[in-house]
């Protein structure tokens, strides 16, 4: 948890989603690509819960700001609070901390 409007994980799963709702989360940030191994598309299975997913993948290098501003302008907009996640939670580490430090 970055604070009280973001959350951070890895690789969430179908069996996580009343957690999630749980929490009040109302948006979730996909990182991941669809290539990846592993994707899970969970974007129907949140809808039906009422929780607005949005795919933004985030490269593993990260060398790109635009591609972190990118997420974080995304980040700003989404209905709150919200979950980014990705496969292992190293890239919703680092959105979480650009968050942190650059908009508080």
């Amino acid at each position: 948890r970055v604070d009280e409007n973001v959350y951070i994980a890895g690789q969430i799963h179908a069996d996580s989603l009343q957690n999630i709702k749980d929490l009040g989360v109302k948006s979730v940030i996909n990182l991941r690509d669809k290539s990846e191994l592993g994707f899970e598309d969970l974007s129907f299975e949140l809808s039906k819960i009422g929780v607005e997913c949005i795919n933004d993948p985030l490269d593993y290098d990260m060398r790109a700001d635009t591609d972190m501003d990118q997420v974080l302008s995304v980040l700003d907009k989404c209905k709150k609070p919200c979950l980014v996640f990705c496969q292992v939670g190293l890239r919703a580490a680092a959105v979480g901390v650009a968050f942190a430090t650059t908009r508080k």
